[in-house]
């Protein structure tokens, strides 16, 4: 069974503290993961508007309590307190993540506003964030980046088609089942690689918090015959929930999981189908993400 730990990163705490945390647990299981980090500013702090703006969203908050997901400076950049760049004076983690060879990806620029603002602010913003964020990328890890994962799965083929003009080899930017080339008109995009499995605050909204049914719920949807995407969240697993995440982790090594990081998966997928890519609702997730169709 092949399975990819997708480590998505949405704060400036998230990667100050929690991956390294990480990078900790994964050495110890001999995990080679692929990271992802957005290279703009921390606004999170404005993302609480998410709270009346989405059906479902106060429940989530509740379940995962972001006081202690995040910290409260965390909760009032962009608002009280000044955005600060997610990665500047970081830049010996990211150095940290690439030495012990996993894969360091983008995840945006400005993560909040791509997240909330991606469809109504359109094209142009769309070419603007990506770019941004390649070029800091590029300035930062002193290469170019392989792969990106938009934030929030919030993207469009067209998203696509502008990631394979700017470099990129993959995108695992969308939920799904295998991998495909996303349809954007005459224009195809680039490879992309959905996850296929559910988070663990998508986990926690349909069976609760109870490790046992979270870790049995999980296990039936693992495939042997495909390859397993699994995003996780920096400032969950890597703090309050780092248990579970062994418990993943220990079940992982029941099945005889043989780990892998994205783009060495894109590297040995083959030619691939095409596919759509269309906004959708999924158990356990308020509003709506790009899916595989």
């Amino acid at each position: 069974m092949d399975f990819v730990f997708k480590v998505d990163v949405e704060t400036r705490q998230g990667l100050k503290r929690a991956v390294p945390r990480l990078l900790d647990v994964f050495r110890g299981a001999k995990i080679k993961a692929t990271f992802f980090v957005p290279f703009g500013p921390d606004r999170t702090g404005v993302a609480v508007r998410r709270l009346w703006e989405r059906p479902g969203m106060t429940k989530k908050a509740v379940s995962v309590n972001p006081f202690a997901f995040y910290g409260l400076p965390t909760l009032l950049y962009g608002t009280l307190l000044p955005a600060p760049d997610t990665v500047k004076g970081l830049e010996h983690v990211l150095r940290r993540v690439l030495d012990e060879g996993h894969e360091l990806g983008v995840h945006g620029y400005d993560h909040v506003e791509w997240h909330d603002r991606l469809f109504q602010k359109g094209e142009r913003f769309m070419k603007e964030q990506l770019e941004k964020a390649t070029e800091s990328y590029r300035r930062v890890a002193r290469s170019s980046p392989d792969g990106f994962a938009a934030p929030g799965w919030q993207m469009t083929g067209e998203c696509s088609t502008e990631l394979k003009k700017l470099g990129y080899t993959y995108s695992s930017s969308t939920r799904g089942a295998t991998p495909f080339i996303p349809e954007c008109g005459d224009e195809p995009g680039i490879a992309e690689i959905p996850t296929t499995l559910p988070t663990l605050d998508e986990l926690t909204l349909v069976v609760g918090s109870d490790q046992k049914k979270i870790l049995a719920y999980f296990g039936d949807r693992l495939r042997s015959d495909a390859l397993n995407v699994h995003t996780i969240h920096a400032e969950l697993e890597g703090s309050s929930a780092v248990d579970l995440l062994m418990g993943i982790i220990g079940l992982l090594k029941e099945r005889g999981a043989r780990y892998t990081r994205l783009k060495d998966a894109c590297a040995v997928s083959g030619a691939l189908k095409k596919g759509s890519i269309a906004q959708r609702s999924i158990e356990g997730r308020p509003g709506t993400v790009a899916c595989q169709i």
